[in-house]
């Protein structure tokens, strides 16, 4: 290690100095020139020095990547050398040297020569140059240093090929990304061509195939250039730039919202098997998805402001909870789920997170008047991320495939992520439907998500430990400085969809559904004095809770109105009768549709054709009968039937069952003398 004496001069950048003394860490220096003298930390003079001290290239922590016969052999030779040099045997020190290599018998030149004899009876061939070479690296770095530098050498496969080749190879990889898979055979073939029309005249010698294959794998490598087009585009628009994160300490302070097509299918309203969509709003500071919809088509804006009254208003104040949970525990009665106390408990420990700011991307549903009016009255601010820059949402994109892996691929209906992984006729099977798989996934989210704990949720001293989302809000809970006041239940109706309906006598109608409540009866069959609107009648619905809905009262309150036929479903085995039914409807197709249509236009036909022949025969009697007036010809008429004479006594029939044996002389059944030639001409004609 390089040191420094009293009077060794040192070459700074403005001059040469002389050490005149130290104490401690401080070194008094004198300048050579002007004499003057200055005080230098120790730890200033390497960045002051023209040539700084010489370094020891050898690594010590490459002697982790060794085998262990390597490193046994460079134990061996670092053994042999130090006995060389110092006489010592390393694997012996408490013995006296051996004769042949006492320091003070022996040169180091004889040392050196019995060495080499030594190894080569052991057979380990080693000159006197190599020794000496050896000698020197074990001085200079120790054991690492004995290490052969070519084993240690980081040479890349294009570090010989021409840059040419390798230019052209390059702009030939980056035109493939938005194109269609191809091979790499292809790769090289328009690789060569562009060569040709790049550098014309140029005599360029193009490798063999299997060389430029090991080029393309080298440049290829993370592009996914001859792998999946959809995964070629998302490793194309990853940054070209370090990766930075922003970390959000308080609750709220960043949400992020998105929706994506769900890897699950479900029964939509007509008992098509659809795919289900899932949009989530999670909190960024504690990973926990305060807000959830399941849809079978695309969310629009009143979707996203519904979302947003799950944000500002717990689950306890929400009008009809209770009902509705007994109603989905009716509608999966093969899931594990909670009883109503557990649940009520599970709800106060969910996290109440009211959002600051929203990011989110550009999509029209999110730019949507209705969700903008909505978080502009909550005072919740928007961004918007950089079109086609998933990375400034990425924790919620993240979320979507942890989403997958954890809950959805369990479920019924679960078709994979891609074509190559779906299976077999998923569609035929056993769907559920959005509402219930709405109720499901909140389930999920209550008792597994926010309890689980997150790679993302690490104590920065002791990143093994890894907290849940749950504690991550209650931990930064405390330094938010404010509580957030919940929403009441008529803010929560009010973010819900609006629907326009009239009041009817039998209460309002919507998705097929009738609702009603004693409180309508004022209002049936009366406008709502709404001219905007066609003079109809507010109401807003829950899209997961098909139990009730609210009509605006003329005074603003709202009125609760409960569905007409609840009652249907707490019928023993209702839930399977109907189920069953949509699984039969589920199978009907398109020719079932046109046989229908084909019989309804066959009877519309024979209808009207049975009609014109009524007609015709009636206008043809009417001729007959006005034809017979004009002659005085009597036009015969119906008489009725004269009645038939009463039998007499005898021959009145036996109030037996069945005639005796004694009778069968007399019985004529008037069998007998029936023509079977005259009936069989009768029945051609």
């Amino acid at each position: 290690m390089p040191s420094i004496d009293i009077n060794s001069e040192l070459h700074f950048h403005d001059g040469a100095y002389l050490v005149a003394g130290f104490h401690g860490s401080l070194l008094k220096l004198r300048h050579c020139v002007t004499g003057e003298y200055s005080t230098v930390h120790i730890a200033d003079i390497s960045a002051r020095l023209i040539e700084p001290p010489l370094r020891k290239h050898s690594d010590p922590r490459s002697l982790d990547s060794r085998t262990k016969a390597e490193s046994k052999a460079l134990d061996v030779y670092a053994a042999h050398i130090t006995e060389m040099v110092t006489g010592e045997n390393p694997t012996a020190p408490d013995q006296a040297p051996r004769p042949e290599y006492d320091p003070d018998t022996t040169t180091l030149n004889q040392r050196i020569e019995a060495k080499v004899e030594e190894l080569k009876r052991m057979g380990l061939p080693a000159s006197r140059a190599t020794l000496i070479r050896k000698r020197r690296a074990l001085e200079q770095g120790g054991t690492a240093g004995l290490i052969d530098g070519r084993s240690l050498r980081a040479e890349s496969p294009l570090d010989r090929a021409d840059s040419r080749i390798i230019d052209t190879l390059t702009h030939v990889i980056g035109d493939e990304t938005y194109d269609s898979t191809g091979t790499g055979l292809r790769l090289q073939e328009r690789m060569k061509a562009e060569l040709l029309s790049t550098y014309p005249g140029q005599a360029i010698k193009v490798p063999s195939e299997s060389t430029l294959y090991r080029y393309i794998g080298y440049l290829t490598k993370g592009k996914y250039t001859t792998g999946s087009a959809q995964t070629r585009r998302t490793a194309a628009n990853t940054p070209k730039r370090p990766f930075g994160t922003a970390r959000r300490m308080r609750p709220g302070q960043e949400v992020q919202i998105d929706s994506s097509p769900w890897d699950i299918l479900v029964r939509d309203a007509n008992g098509t098997a659809t795919r289900a969509v899932l949009t989530i709003m999670m909190d960024v500071a504690t990973r926990s998805i305060i807000a959830s919809s399941v849809r079978s088509t695309a969310a629009k804006g009143l979707d996203h402001a519904f979302l947003l009254a799950q944000c500002l208003v717990p689950r306890p104040l929400r009008p009809g909870n209770e009902d509705l949970w007994k109603l989905a525990q009716r509608r999966m009665p093969w899931a594990d789920l909670t009883s109503e106390e557990e649940r009520s408990r599970l709800d106060l420990t969910r996290p109440f997170i009211c959002p600051d700011r929203i990011m989110m991307d550009n999509g029209r549903d999110y730019r949507s008047t209705v969700f903008e009016a909505a978080c502009r009255k909550f005072d919740v601010t928007l961004t918007y991320s950089a079109p086609h820059t998933p990375t400034d949402k990425a924790i919620v994109e993240r979320t979507f495939h942890s989403i997958k892996t954890l809950f959805a691929q369990d479920l019924p209906g679960f078709k994979g992520g891609s074509v190559a992984e779906r299976g077999d006729r998923i569609e035929n099977g056993a769907l559920l439907d959005v509402v219930t798989l709405a109720e499901y996934f909140d389930e999920w989210v209550t008792r597994v998500w926010q309890n689980q704990p997150h790679d993302n949720l690490r104590d920065p001293l002791y990143p093994t430990v890894k907290l849940t989302p749950n504690e991550m809000y209650n931990a930064s809970f405390d330094i938010a400085g404010q509580l957030p006041l919940p929403l009441t239940s008529d803010d929560y109706i009010e973010l819900m969809p609006v629907e326009w309906r009239t009041i009817q006598p039998a209460g309002v109608k919507i998705s097929g559904r009738f609702y009603d409540s004693i409180d309508l009866q004022p209002f049936r069959n009366s406008p709502s004095n709404n001219p905007r609107h066609n003079n109809l009648w507010e109401a807003r619905t829950n899209p997961y809770d098909p139990r009730a809905i609210w009509v605006r009262h003329p005074d603003g309150h709202w009125m609760e109105c409960l569905w007409r036929d609840e009652s249907t479903y707490r019928q023993p085995f209702a839930d399977e009768i109907f189920q069953n039914a949509v699984d039969i409807a589920s199978t009907r197709t398109g020719a079932d549709t046109e046989l229908l249509k084909q019989a309804k236009t066959d009877i519309r036909k024979r209808a009207a054709a049975s009609a014109l022949t009524f007609k015709k025969a009636a206008a043809r009697d009417a001729k007959a009968l006005q034809l017979a007036e004009l002659e005085h010809t009597p036009f015969p008429t119906a008489t009725a039937p004269a009645p038939a004479p009463a039998p007499a006594e005898s021959a009145r029939p036996s109030t037996q069952p069945f005639a005796s044996d004694e009778d069968d002389e007399d019985f004529d059944d008037g069998t007998a003398e029936i023509d079977f030639e005259t009936l069989s001409e009768m029945g051609n004609n």
